[in-house]
Order: structure tokens, then sequence, then C-alpha cells
């Protein structure tokens, strides 16, 4: 498969269908030239099956970087790369920063991923950057995924990008059969269970077979909020304002800002005993599962497992080497991982992802989901999904199941350009916070006040009203936003780094600005 050099590249193959070989190979041709490269990946849990691919091929040419690594192993590689002893660089966004000599071509995994975009000072999103470094570098860029974004797939129709497709497995596989489960009908069977009787059913199958399994949730911890019976109260992050999540260990966490208290015997309101928590996470799913597989060996993956070092690579290998039947995690189970024996992967709830609530929430949805559908069947075996909900009716569910990728975006952008959402406008969001909340909403009102004249003559703009943030508190701030929506010309940008530049100057509370936000949460 060749790539033309002048424009970014864009690889489109669906799960399974040899993308990894296709970046290898440009890696190889690269290091034949004397020239370095950089892989980037989403997720820190992709990088040990990478890291075993790339150093067999690669070996001592190889450095990694991302946050796992300590201080000096960061600064090792660092020195080799600079002085050209080692090449390829494999690691998440910040890798993007490393000094690769002689660097000629950059290719970025599953490029749909938000976790590129940092919107935490220093402010980037690795995407822009490949793209300028393409541009006016003529450092070849290549992206790839089984689901690309709505902004690269436009950039794709409107001819920025060269576009590549691979339509069919490797070796001629089949993609996973996928059903969808409906929650309600289980409820009114008296099926109260996380488990479906179809799922149950076919989790019974699948084990007794010796295959493995991938049981997908999309929130750590045990259950997602804990609610007083009696008041209503939901018990809430005394920082962020963020309502708490339960954790096995009776402690109730924030995950914006770390706090934590044990878990209360009386409602802090009303002093009722009768407090639940409610929905959810992984450690759940691993408790239930527990008592109903007893003897079947499992292991969960997620942000709470991984801190600890060396535990991704335990879990992976475990996996790998078939001493587990049964992984239950988060996102960071849902891409890049191939293990050959696992033949069924569940998705136990999916609604609460494509109801949140944010313009971008469909998109995120679809593309996990078929991620996640994706690592079912890569071998010989055959692959099956099962998705529980109760609106089976949805339509992310039905482009799912059929694997239309390329027509859910195709509906998503007529949906996005009659709303004036990117990739066909600019969202840029103006976030004033502060510990005291007069200050933060006096000074979003001002900044709103000076925006309006700034943009007053200018066509193609829609500024929304100072509100409080959806997040409204995070580590003790309050937050309160502004949201602009515009073309985004040069005339316009300039006006306002003007206007933010000065308005900084002037004003006690953070403005802090996050163009093309990830979603508006």
């Amino acid at each position: 498969m060749s790539f033309e050099k002048e424009k970014l590249s864009y690889l489109h193959g669906i799960t399974g269908s040899g993308k990894t070989e296709v970046y290898l190979n440009l890696v190889a041709e690269v290091l034949k030239e004397g020239n370095g490269a950089i892989f980037l990946v989403p997720e820190i849990a992709l990088t040990p099956q990478m890291e075993k691919q790339f150093f067999d091929r690669f070996g001592d040419l190889l450095a990694l970087h991302h946050s796992k690594l300590s201080a000096k192993e960061k600064y090792s590689n660092w020195l080799d790369l600079k002085s050209g002893k080692k090449r390829v660089v494999l690691g998440a966004r910040s890798a993007i920063f490393t000094p690769v000599k002689n660097l000629s071509l950059i290719i970025v995994d599953e490029e749909g991923e938000s976790s590129y975009k940092q919107d935490t000072n220093p402010l980037y999103d690795t995407r822009v950057l490949c793209e300028y470094m393409q541009n006016t570098r003529k450092i070849k860029v290549v992206f790839g995924s089984a689901t690309p974004s709505l902004r690269s797939f436009y950039k794709i129709k409107e001819g920025f990008f060269s576009y590549h497709q691979i339509k069919a497995r490797f070796n001629k596989k089949t993609l996973p059969n996928f059903d969808i489960v409906n929650l309600q009908a289980e409820f009114q069977n008296k099926n109260k269970s996380i488990f479906s009787k179809t799922l149950y059913e076919k989790m019974q199958e699948e084990l007794l077979k010796g295959n493995q399994i991938i049981l997908f949730v999309s929130r750590r911890g045990h259950s997602s909020f804990v609610l007083c019976r009696n008041c209503s109260e939901v018990l809430e992050c005394v920082n962020c304002k963020i309502s708490l999540t339960y954790h096995d260990s009776k402690k109730l966490h924030c995950h914006y800002c770390d706090y934590k208290i044990d878990m209360p015997k009386n409602c802090p309101s009303c002093q009722s005993t009768a407090i639940k928590y409610f929905g959810l996470g992984t450690q759940k799913v691993e408790e239930f599962f527990k008592k109903e597989f007893p003897n079947i060996k499992y292991a969960r993956l997620d942000t709470d497992v991984t801190k600890y070092k060396g535990a991704l690579e335990s879990v992976l290998k475990k996996m790998e080497d078939k001493k587990i039947q049964v992984l239950i995690g988060t996102q960071m189970i849902a891409k890049g991982l191939d293990f050959e024996d696992v033949t069924l992967t569940a998705i136990l709830n999916p609604d609460s992802m494509v109801k949140m609530g944010d313009y971008s929430a469909r998109e995120r949805a679809f593309q996990l989901f078929v991620q996640i559908a994706g690592r079912a069947g890569r071998s010989e075996k055959t692959g099956n999904v099962i998705l529980q909900t109760y609106t089976p009716e949805n339509d992310v569910y039905e482009y799912c199941k059929s694997y239309k990728v390329v027509e859910f975006m195709e509906a998503e952008l007529i949906a996005r350009k009659k709303l004036k959402f990117p990739p066909y406008f600019h969202l840029i969001q103006f976030l004033s916070s502060s510990e005291d909340v007069v200050i933060a909403e006096i000074n979003i009102e001002k900044f709103y006040v000076e925006l309006l004249l700034v943009l007053k003559d200018i066509e193609d703009c829609i500024v929304y009203p100072p509100q409080a943030s959806p997040l409204e508190k995070i580590d003790k701030r309050f937050r309160f936003r502004i949201v602009l929506k515009t073309c985004f010309t040069l005339d316009i940008w300039t006006k306002i780094f003007g206007l933010i530049k000065s308005f900084r100057s002037k004003n006690k509370s953070r403005l802090k600005v996050i163009v093309d936000a990830e979603n508006l949460l």
C-alpha cells in the first residue's frame, strides 16, 4: 500500500484488518532510509502488546514514552532519540514532542480517540500538531482507525486527506455476530440481573468451550452515585459538586479531584439510614460475576488497577497466556487488544453513553461500541457481541449491529451541519473559574459584554449567554462559561485573542479558552 507524500493520509480499516502490519512496514521503510518515526497510541493499555510487535521488528531502535515510565527512563530515552541511537518512538500523545533524529514519519493509531486532545495546560491537540508538521515540515503523517473521527471524515470528503480503505478482515475472517438485547423485556420477565438471559447463556456456552470473554462497563468503581431514598439527597464531593462514586473499599471517591470519604451509615442531610448506591461500575460487575461464576478465573482492568506499576502488563499477560477467561474493564480494553480466544464481548451499559446530552456523545459511543465488537473473533473462531439496552430502537445501535461506519458518519455530518456544530463550525468555550463563586460569575458576565462588542459586526458568530458549567465546581473552583460558535476566520481569532489578553491582565479569575472541545460537559 503506497501513500502520497503531499497530503496527510488516512488508513481506514475495519477491526482486525491488519492495519498494524501496514504501520510496521511503513516504519521499516523509513528506517531503511536512515530516518526516524513516531508511533502514537491513545491508551497506555495498548502499549504492552504494541511494544512486543515493535520490539520484534525494530529491537533496540525502539524507545517508549508514556506516563507510566519514570523520569529517569524518559530522560534516558530522550537522550538516545536525540543522538540517533534509538529511532522509533512508541507512546501516548506527549510522545509527539520527543526529539527523534531525522523524523520523517508520524503514525497516529485510533485517531478518533478524544485522549489525543489535552484540555489542561499546556492545551494542545496532537492531531492538529501532526497536520501542522505535515504541512510545514513535510513530515509524512498517517492517521488510522476502524472508526475515524467526524472531523477527519469531513476532511477526507473535502479532499484535504488522502483516503485508503481496507474493507475485509485479515485472512477473510468474518466480523462478529452482533445481537441487541432489550432490557425492558428482561425486566418484564422478572430478570433484574446485570446479565440478560441471552448474555448469561452465551457466557456459559463460551466458557464451557474454554473461550475468553470481554465485558465492557463505561464506569470504574462500584456504583456511580449514592442516594438517600428518604430525602432524595445525592452525596456530592465538597470540592467539585459532583456525585461521589461508591467503591468496594466502602469509600466514596470523586473521580475529578480524588476526594475520598468513608461510606456514611446515615444521610448527612436527614440522618436517615435509607441510603443506597445506584448505577453500574466495573467493581459491581466484578462482584456479581464472582457470585454467578465462582470457579472462573477473571481480571478487572481500569485505572484503579493500572495505577500500580506492572499491573497492566500482568493482566494482559494472563489474558494472553489464557490464565484468565474473563476480562472486565472500561474503555482501555476497547481498542487495539488482540486475543485469539476472545469469542464474546458484551456491552453492559451503553445507554448512559449515547444519552449523555452532549453534541458528540453519539459519535463517541458509536466509535467505542464498534471497537469493542472488534475484540471478538479475531482468529478462526466465530465472534459474538451482545449489547444490552433499554432503548433497542436507537439508531446508533443499529449502525453498530450492521457495522455501517461510513453511513453513520454521513448521517452525523448532516445533523452537525444543520445544527452548526464541528466540523462545520468551530466551538469555543470561555471558562471563568474562581474559588469565589461571585468573582467567577461576575467575570464571565464582564467578558460576555466585551465579547459581544468585539464580534458585533461579524457574521456567522453565535454567542450563547453566560451560564454555570454543567460541572459547576471542580477542585474547589466554581466554573461559569460562554460558548461561541463561529466560522473562525483569521480576523475573528485576532480580535478574540486581543480581548483574551486584555481581559486576563485586568481580572482575578482564571479565563480558560478551549477550542473545539471534545464535549461540552
